[in-house]
């Protein structure tokens, strides 16, 4: 089926894991998935931060390195031609709950990243002011310190338990 995007002012896609699997990447649900193998409550939750900071390292820190080989797929590069194709009274944005950075890989410009994303790395502490910087490290045998405040660096990713950021939340 084929969709005339052409009578759309306001177009808005949703992606989610199932898109990067063409890609090479697992999905955290279903068979195979990365809840498979970790138990979200104990280590993809924001509670183990100040108890267990290893424990989110020990998840998401492996997940860095497949993303250092992996590449947009075709569903990345037809999203990212449609926004580019449409006319001057159209607006597309990009809602991804992925976290791998294909979609700016592939060329997408109007996009959320809802959930973050895994290149980035920041303090733990709220009250800090360490910004946010770029980092494919994954930390697997130690837990990075913030050189500003000496609590635990974390991926810049929004884990269970926590409210998505005010700067990526839809108002309608």
């Amino acid at each position: 089926m084929k969709i005339d995007v052409s009578q759309y002012r306001q177009i808005i896609v949703l992606t989610g894991a199932g898109i990067s699997t063409a890609s090479g990447l697992h999905t955290y649900r279903g068979e195979g998935g990365v809840w498979d193998k970790y138990d979200v409550e104990e280590y993809g939750h924001v509670d183990r931060l100040s108890e267990h900071p290893d424990r989110i390292w020990k998840l998401f820190g492996p997940l860095r390195d497949p993303l250092k080989n992996a590449k947009p797929n075709t569903a990345h590069f037809v999203l990212a031609e449609l926004e580019k194709n449409l006319n001057a009274s159209q607006k597309f944005t990009l809602i991804t709950q992925n976290v791998d950075g294909l979609h700016q890989q592939a060329g997408s410009q109007n996009l959320i990243e809802l959930h973050g994303t895994i290149h980035l790395t920041k303090c733990a502490n709220p009250k800090c002011s360490l910004e946010s910087y770029a980092d494919n490290n994954s930390y697997l045998n130690e837990t990075p310190l913030c050189p500003e405040c000496n609590h635990p660096l974390r991926p810049d990713i929004v884990l269970f338990g926590e409210m998505i950021p005010e700067d990526k939340r839809l108002v309608c």
